[in-house]
């Protein structure tokens, strides 16, 4: 026994108390128990079972190369005796071992993936130009001192051979630190110096496992001032960090030349953050997040330009930057103040209504960046190392709610969920329907309340001057904000799936939606403004200036001053039947007498109940020329459906086929009925929305529009094959372009396959030709150079596939595919988009631009023009003529 602690009388805090105590270089224990409890022989067998435990310890520790330390040193890292020996059994150059944080852990396998041990995809470069540094060596040399007293500064990751990864404190690190004298080097040489210095840095990556995982670089400038290249992993500094750590190098320097000793300031150490961590409900926070992220399965689209394919690896390298003016952040601030908000949460409520427009969703998801030092620890503020955390910010953006309303609302959740903050992202994304394997959101919003400059150094006498950071993320869009006289941010961005124009184009957007709150909080989010000023004058007038006299007169009229220019140009055939323009006119004309004879006054409906053939162009050209209006039946179509259709249209003359032959023989030719061009000349019907047949009547001027557009006027329509089903409206464009531009009609049978479009090159020299989206898709993959030959295939009906327009281009040399969009109010296309080179084919086809004498415009769901990139209606008109709409 070592002696009593107390009383014999005293009640025992514990039934078993162990004292030690070295005396003459001895260790002594002893072991007090109660007698009424324990035998003498049960705790001396405990003793010496704990003395053979220690004697092996000490054995252990005495061996080479296991540096004295064991698993009980380092009770953060939860590590095994053979791992201890793996990473500090280096005879004591391991000062301590501690777990990583969710956020690093997942930098570091992001940065694996990506780049092996050199980390790449958090690779952190800042450049400052500092005055007030007339001493670069005594500025490196307090660098090196401020690395000496934090440990984070002296770390490094280790994951091989462990269960989990750690990072690992050394008790010396040296800074590696490049001096330069560029004294005597104009600005421009200055600046390319720079450059290229931070090229073959970042080229050299960061070797993870050597500490630091931070290097500088020093370059002296005339008079007082230096250029700093700061390189650091984001695996070990976070913002704030840098900031702190950067304000005592200032201090230090200052210290040093001064002759003075450094005072640096008490600061908490990291691993007293990372038990606090360990201690936190899991479960709770769990929950929280379950809550959360109920009914969430699907997640926000971005305007992607390209958008990412399962392998790719998203690396936000690229970068837009944009800045309020000073009047416009001023009055942002005061709205914020006034209704209890802060400036970040007002920038996360814009970026939520940015992404529900763009997406055409109301309720978003996307990650935002914490600060992740917890208010109930005490001076957290003061640490220095990694721990912010990303998670989800979840917002239902509903138009009419009042805008400070809705911003507040979305504070008070994002308070609620600071306090479960520290849950790894992978967690948080299990929790949620989204489905496993895909992530959760794909753009990311962080706001910077530490920015280097002058406040950061000017008590020292350090003035910084210019600041350049480099950075980059593993998601493809990021907002970054920062608040000083001005609100600025950055958009970065994945340059493989994103186009500059495009994400400059939303960080305008962005403008406009800030302004907007700035301007007028008291509205509600549709009203809003999302179009810029540029934009509105655009929509208005340059992206809608399309318009194109039109040539007077009636289809009949504009076919017979065809018929005057070259009779005798073939205007159809058929199988084996060929017709001039002069002998198609004949015919038409004698069959118009006969419909004029059987009563068909202007605008009454002629029904055409056949199937394509020289006939049917006849007969189209007859009823049009006899004022009349043609109604296409399709005769394979069910009796049922034909009766629907011809009682729906009032049809007062049915046409076969056999009635129009007869008519080839029979009276003579009758003169044209004048024709107003604003009257009917045919009537389709669609499937409409709801499934029943929908009529829908098209004027003469508007198939002329068609067909006179500058769009087919470049001699890719001078042979065109009928091939569609006579009640389609493509058929419009297959009859009426080449015959009112001197072309030819080529009447085809049967389905059109690769075969049959070879055969109609070959035999017909065919032009143009039109195809369903999913037709070309077929012939694209089976047989994609059935095209040569043709100048132009237009293609619509549905999404047109981009990789099927690429395979088409790579075999068909000269040959242009257009995009060919319109509903049948249109009068079969309103917008086109050409392609005429493989590479130049955007990932997601557009519809394009709209052509002669039409405007396009989308809109949202308050029928408010919106910009590009931006999911809402498409609206199309011609002549101010509404003329349909399509989601």
């Amino acid at each position: 026994m070592t002696g009593r602690d107390a009383a014999p009388g005293e009640t025992r805090p514990c039934l078993l108390e162990v004292t030690g105590a070295v005396q003459d270089g001895r260790l002594e224990l002893g072991w007090s128990y109660p007698a009424r409890m324990y035998d003498e022989a049960t705790v001396r067998r405990v003793a010496e079972d704990c003395l053979a435990a220690l004697k092996e310890i000490v054995a252990h520790c005495a061996e080479p190369g296991a540096g004295g330390r064991t698993p009980s040193d380092f009770p953060l890292a939860r590590l095994g005796r053979r791992q201890v020996d793996l990473i500090a059994g280096d005879g004591g150059a391991v000062e301590d071992v501690y777990p990583l944080t969710p956020l690093q852990a997942g930098m570091l396998f992001h940065g694996l993936v990506d780049s092996g041990a050199t980390g790449g995809a958090y690779f952190d470069q800042i450049a400052l130009r500092i005055g007030g540094i007339a001493d670069p060596d005594a500025f490196a040399a307090a660098w090196q001192r401020v690395v000496d007293r934090t440990p984070v500064l002296r770390s490094s990751v280790r994951w091989e051979g462990l269960a989990e990864p750690v990072q690992v404190v050394h008790r010396r690190a040296d800074l590696p630190t490049v001096r330069l004298d560029w004294r005597e080097l104009t600005p421009s040489a200055r600046e390319e110096a720079l450059r290229r210095l931070l090229a073959e840095d970042r080229a050299a990556g960061m070797e993870l496992t050597s500490a630091p995982l931070s290097r500088i670089a020093v370059a002296w400038l005339p008079d007082d001032e230096v250029i700093l290249v700061w390189t650091s992993h984001h695996l070990m500094l976070d913002g704030w960090s840098t900031g702190q750590v950067f304000a005592e190098v200032c201090e230090t320097y200052a210290a040093l030349v001064a002759g003075r000793s450094p005072r640096p300031p008490a600061r908490r150490a990291f691993r007293d953050f990372l038990r606090w961590l360990r201690e936190q409900d899991q479960e709770r926070a769990e929950r929280h997040w379950r809550e959360v992220l109920a009914g969430f399965g699907t997640r926000t689209p971005l305007p992607y330009d390209r958008p990412p394919r399962e392998a790719h690896r998203t690396t936000s390298t690229a970068l837009t930057r944009l800045e309020l003016t000073e009047e416009v952040s001023a009055r942002l601030r005061e709205t914020a103040r006034g209704g209890g908000l802060t400036v970040n949460t007002v920038v996360q409520g814009a970026w939520a209504l940015l992404l529900s427009r763009y997406g055409g969703v109301r309720d978003v998801v996307f990650g935002t960046t914490v600060s992740g030092r917890p208010e109930g620890l005490p001076g957290v503020e003061t640490m220095v190392g990694m721990f912010i955390n990303t998670v989800p910010t979840r917002a239902v953006a509903e138009g009419g709610r009042e805008v400070v309303a809705w911003l507040r609302e979305l504070q008070e959740q994002q308070s609620e969920s600071r306090r479960f903050d520290f849950v790894a992202l992978p967690r948080i994304q299990a929790l949620s329907a989204v489905p496993a394997g895909e992530a959760l959101f794909d753009s990311m919003v962080v706001f910077e309340n530490y920015p280097f400059d002058e406040a950061s150094a000017a008590g020292a006498g350090i003035r910084v001057r210019e600041v350049r950071a480099e950075d980059s993320t593993s998601f493809p869009l990021c907002l970054r904000a920062y608040l000083g006289d001005r609100l600025g941010f950055d958009l970065a961005y994945d340059p493989a799936l994103f186009d500059a124009a495009t994400v400059e184009r939303a960080a305008a957007h962005l403008e406009t939606l800030l302004t907007g709150i700035a301007d007028g909080a008291g509205r509600s989010l549709d009203e809003l403004p999302l179009l810029t000023e540029a934009e509105r004058l655009k929509a208005a007038g340059e992206w809608n200036a399309t318009a194109r006299p039109l040539p007077e007169g009636s289809l009949a009229e504009l076919f017979a001053e065809r018929v005057r220019r070259d009779p005798d140009a073939v205007a159809v055939t058929d199988g084996a039947t060929a017709l001039s323009y002069a002998r198609l006119d004949e015919w038409a004309g004698r069959l118009a007498g006969h419909l004029l004879r059987s009563g068909v006054r202007p605008e009454d409906r002629v029904a055409l109940l056949m199937d394509r053939s020289v006939e049917l162009v006849v007969a189209q050209l007859a009823v049009v020329r006899a004022g009349g209006v043609y109604v296409p039946v399709d005769a394979r179509a069910p009796r049922d459906r034909r009766r629907t259709l011809l009682d729906q249209a009032g049809a007062a003359v049915v046409l076969t086929p056999e009635e129009v032959a007869a008519a080839r023989e029979g009276e003579p030719v009758a003169p044209a009925v004048p024709v107003h061009r604003d009257q009917l000349a045919y009537v389709m019907f669609t499937s409409g929305s709801t499934g029943v047949p929908k009529a829908v009547g098209v004027r003469h001027r508007d198939v002329a529009a068609l067909a006179l557009d500058r769009a087919f006027g470049g001699g890719g329509h001078e042979r065109v094959p009928l091939h569609s089903p006579v009640a389609f409206d493509a058929a419009t464009y297959e009859m009426w372009v080449p015959l009112l531009n001197g072309g030819r009609v080529v009447v085809t049978s049967g389905e059109l396959d690769a075969a049959a479009v070879r055969r109609l090159v070959a035999e017909h020299a065919v032009t143009g030709l039109w195809l369903t989206a999913g037709l070309f898709r077929l012939l694209a993959h089976d047989a994609p150079d059935c095209f040569t030959g043709l100048r132009e295939v237009w293609t619509g009906g549905d999404v047109v596939p981009a990789a099927s327009v690429r395979r088409v281009l790579e075999r068909c040399p000269g040959l242009t595919v257009v995009d060919g969009y319109g509903p049948t109010e249109t009068t079969t296309f309103a917008t086109y988009f050409p392609m005429s080179r493989a590479e130049e084919v955007p990932e997601v086809v557009p519809i394009g631009q709209p052509l002669d004498n039409m405007r396009v415009h989308v809109l949202d769901p308050r029928m408010r023009i919106v910009p590009p990139g931006v999911v809402g209606e498409l609206f199309v008109a011609g002549e101010g003529v509404a003329r349909g709409y399509l989601g």
